[in-house]
């Protein structure tokens, strides 16, 4: 078995798992038009869960990646150090996908208002409204302040995480300070969090998104931290226990079932978080295969996926309604199949570009270009006022960069 670092500040086979569930969540939503995702009922199968999965995997990672930027106390830099890399990494992306979907939106209405005998598809009257723009502009809106899911809708995810980003500093400087004692009775604390949130859901389900879908994303995230301490103190007996691909297949198993039977989604929660914690401890075949090319690459891209895929499921839609005048149901077995495919494709490939060129492209110049402008300020003398300063920024050439020498 091949042996795993001791120290990780990034666990690459946790990177494939973000990848698998963005693309279950790319076919859950496309259930209600593709005969074959219908058949097996996709939805049915506590898929609305794998958010919780990212929640969990999320505080786990962030974790992982920050606590030490935390380890003592909280300052102004390390705060702000903290939320600038968290912004970078969502926000962009984000605004992107906003402004695209405002766009088809705007041209959705003008192309009503000029046949109006021609409805390309129906608009929920709180989902595409003004307020609700602002507030997804913000990545406030899925605080508690909306009726229903607004524009990009998985985007609501996202909101929940941003205010997960906000305190994750405060929990941070605490976590490595809690007694073993303590983590367990934290992690308990969580659970019962779930049982509650459950009973205010309607038929005991975890699927809640704009109304408590932030306390939700908060007891994932706190459970997803809790499971990262407990990985980062290496305790050799639950390494031994849980590192083997055994104990992988057998939760991982376990879950399905679970999953599949539908039983209640308190059971289900907590395999997550082990799911996670086995996989980190895992150095045998489930890591070998996790870090092949493809799933590390449909890892890096599902971000996008998560993004992406509404826009073009909403684009085929309408484009089946405007020029076939059908729903994509209502096509044939042939025709649904090769639309299935087409989506599937369209969603990979497209998710594939604006990963390079937003996700990674985009959040380098935005860097560089705040990393200039901290250049700029630093030959500003002290006493300047504010006109000058700008145009001394404005005009602040950025030093070249030498040479490479040729060998």
């Amino acid at each position: 078995m091949k042996k795993r670092p001791a120290n990780h500040n990034y666990l690459t086979s946790l990177t494939s798992f973000r990848g698998v569930g963005a693309l279950l969540i790319v076919l859950g939503h496309a259930e209600s038009g593709f005969h074959i995702i219908k058949a097996i009922h996709l939805t049915d199968r506590k898929l609305y869960l794998l958010v919780d999965l990212f929640f969990i995997l999320s505080g786990f990672v962030i974790t992982l990646g920050y606590v030490k930027l935390f380890k003592e106390k909280i300052t102004l830099e390390s705060y702000r150090k903290f939320l600038w890399a968290r912004f970078l990494r969502i926000y962009p992306l984000h605004i992107v996908i906003l402004s695209i979907l405002a766009f088809i939106i705007c041209a959705k209405i003008i192309v009503e208002n000029i046949f109006p005998g021609i409805v390309v598809a129906p608009l929920t009257k709180n989902a595409f409204s003004f307020p609700s723009l602002i507030s997804n502009v913000l990545l406030i809106q899925s605080w508690h302040i909306h009726q229903s899911l607004s524009w990009d809708y998985p985007s609501w995810s996202i909101s929940c995480e941003w205010m997960a980003y906000l305190l994750f500093p405060v929990f941070a400087v605490f976590l490595k300070k809690l007694t073993r004692a303590l983590v367990l009775s934290l992690l308990a604390f969580c659970l019962i969090g779930y049982a509650e949130l459950l009973f205010l859901s309607p038929n005991w389900v975890m699927d809640i998104t704009y109304d408590y879908g932030v306390i939700r994303c908060l007891l994932g995230f706190c459970f997803g931290a809790l499971l990262c301490r407990i990985y980062m103190d290496e305790l050799p007996r639950l390494i031994t226990l849980l590192k083997s691909d055994t104990a992988f297949a057998l939760i991982a198993a376990v879950l399905i079932a679970c999953a599949w039977f539908e039983l209640n989604d308190l059971l289900i929660l907590p395999l997550l978080g082990l799911l996670i914690l086995v996989a980190s401890y895992n150095g045998g075949f489930f890591y070998r295969m996790m870090n092949r090319p493809l799933p590390q690459y449909l890892g890096k891209i599902s971000y996008s996926i998560y993004l992406v895929h509404t826009i073009i499921l909403m684009v085929i839609n309408g484009s089946v309604k405007l020029f076939l005048h059908k729903q994509i149901a209502d096509l044939s077995a042939i025709a649904n199949i090769g639309l299935l495919a087409f989506y599937l494709a369209a969603t990979l490939s497209i998710s594939g570009i604006s990963y390079v060129l937003i996700e990674v492209k985009l959040q380098g110049y935005i860097k560089r270009i705040v990393a200039d402008m901290g250049e700029a300020r630093k030959e500003i003398p002290a006493g300047t006022n504010i006109i000058n300063m700008r145009i001394a920024v404005r005009n602040y050439e950025v030093p070249a960069k030498p040479k490479r020498a040729h060998v």
